[in-house]
């Protein structure tokens, strides 16, 4: 995954006022058919939402004015974002492609890292774009291992769920020193293998195995312990592709998508040996990896149950079959994404609230689309791979097309953007009133926003669900939001911190 940022372009200002009460769907155009959607367990069932009746009135209400409907469409500049799903899905809801060269949009959807400064000036002109700065801090695999790795130390037994990660040599020599001296004299230690992987690689590019790290592997690289004992499917090793939303950071709002890939191997699982290490089909889940083998089946004509990539509704019903409970899976899936997100999450507050600028940010300039890459164990245990802020978006198959095409419609949809009267406000002269009135005002503009949006996503979410805050146990993750943490971001030597181990 890429980490570049763009060329900075002229911001312009926006279109002249045209706010309207919000909408309970953001779609206007033809509705295309959606994604089937698990139904084992609670992670899976859509929740019904009544709405309360009016209580009775002796008293005649006075009529008001109705407002009418907004006319112009929502605009998406799409000049950095190389998937043409996104622009089909943009116009299939009604809206509109930003023309080229054109500085008037809503939305500034990129396949690429953006910068402070960016952020910032669409703050200023509430607009929005589709990734949070900072968000590196688990998207690439050092300051991944290392996030979490600060968390498992002050937080024993909680963030179990990264393979042991090593990001140094000299800290993999001395674990390996310390485990030879817990062996008892005499006993052989049984083998263990590794998987290397760039800091900042996609796609299964530059990732090989070995059972003998050497320093050059480790030069901004990490070298994480093999899973072993992998949950098979067909006799091949697999990966789930979960989508996750993050729509605020101030504070920490989290979607799961109930629906996703799961990735097959092209090859028949065997466990790792110096024999076969070269043999990426059978150990690396990656799908850039896998669909150039031979024995790659594509699932064609858009069946989810066969072939070599197949989506969580058919997860369910093995898991099911296998005995697992599958409430229980997915709980655990659910867990690890909230602790990902929440070990940064005081930085990606930090790095946003230096962006908003304006007086009634509602703190939702940014949000992203993130790729979480996890693996089973045969007992059912989740392992985080690693996290994607730009996850594919090419359509191979059916498949691919059906769950991309849903998951962004309603990425687009949550963000309520005819329904955010700040986005549709002309830009007249700034506010005369003192600086304490006006922190008060956007401060009740920002309270009554939370509440409009949060009643809109509830209407409005069809494969979404909201994962955190918690709605069972609100309180459950307070202890991690805030500990007492060091610099979060690697040292230029890198390795100056101990790497999480797995149990």
């Amino acid at each position: 995954m890429s980490s570049r940022t763009y060329e900075d372009d002229p911001d312009g200002e926006e279109e002249e006022d045209g706010e309207e009460e919000e909408h309970r769907d953001c779609t206007t155009g033809s509705e295309t058919s959606s994604p089937r959607v698990p139904t084992a367990s609670s992670t899976v069932e859509v929740a019904s939402h009544r709405t309360a009746a009016a209580p009775a009135s002796t008293t005649v209400p006075v009529a008001r004015p109705t407002r009418a409907p907004m006319t112009r469409p929502v605009v998406v500049e799409l000049s950095n974002c190389k998937h043409p799903i996104v622009a089909e899905c943009v116009q299939d809801m009604g809206w509109r492609i930003c023309e080229e060269g054109s500085s008037e949009y809503h939305i500034f959807w990129t396949d690429l890292s953006v910068s402070v400064e960016r952020v910032a000036r669409l703050n200023q002109t509430h607009r929005l774009v589709n990734h949070f700065p900072s968000m590196d801090l688990i998207a690439r695999k050092i300051p991944l291992a290392i996030n979490v790795g600060r968390m498992k130390k002050l937080f024993p037994g909680e963030f179990d769920f990264l393979p042991r990660t090593f990001t140094d040599f000299r800290e993999y020599s001395a674990e390996a020193a310390r485990q030879a001296s817990l062996r008892p004299k005499g006993k052989k230690a049984p083998k263990t293998y590794y998987i290397v992987k760039p800091n900042n690689g996609c796609m299964g590019k530059g990732i090989h195995l070995t059972s003998t790290p050497n320093p050059k592997d480790f030069e901004n690289h990490v070298v994480q312990e093999y899973v072993s004992r992998p949950m098979l499917i067909d006799g091949r090793k697999f990966d789930l592709r979960c989508y996750v939303l993050v729509l605020s950071a101030t504070p920490l709002r989290i979607f799961f998508y109930r629906q996703g890939l799961v990735r097959m191997c092209a090859e028949p699982y065997e466990p790792p040996s110096d024999a076969n290490l070269s043999e990426t089909c059978q150990h690396l889940t990656n799908y850039a990896i896998n669909k150039k083998s031979e024995k790659f089946v594509f699932n064609e004509g858009g069946s989810a149950d066969q072939g070599n990539k197949r989506d969580f509704v058919f997860l369910n019903s093995f898991l099911a079959k296998k005995g697992f409970n599958v409430d229980t899976v997915w709980a655990g899936i659910h867990d690890m994404v909230i602790k990902t997100l929440v070990s940064i999450s005081r930085m990606l507050r930090q790095a946003y609230q230096s962006c908003a600028l304006s007086d009634d940010d509602e703190g939702m300039t940014c949000f992203e689309l993130l790729g979480f890459d996890v693996m089973l164990d045969e007992s059912g245990k989740c392992w985080l791979m690693e996290v994607n802020h730009s996850p594919s978006l090419v359509v191979d198959t059916p498949l691919d097309h059906e769950i991309k095409h849903a998951v962004i419609t309603e990425t687009l949809n949550l963000l309520n953007v005819p329904g955010r009267k700040s986005m549709w406000r002309s830009r007249g002269k700034g506010s005369s009133a003192p600086a304490a009135q006006r922190a008060h005002k956007a401060l009740v503009r920002k309270k009554n926003f939370a509440v409009r949006q949060t009643r809109y996503e509830d209407r409005t979410m069809k494969y979404y669900q909201r994962i955190f805050p918690c709605a069972e146990d609100p309180t459950r993750y307070d202890r991690f939001l805030n500990p007492v943490l060091p610099s979060a971001r690697p040292a230029a030597e890198g390795g100056s911190d101990a790497p999480p181990a797995a149990p």
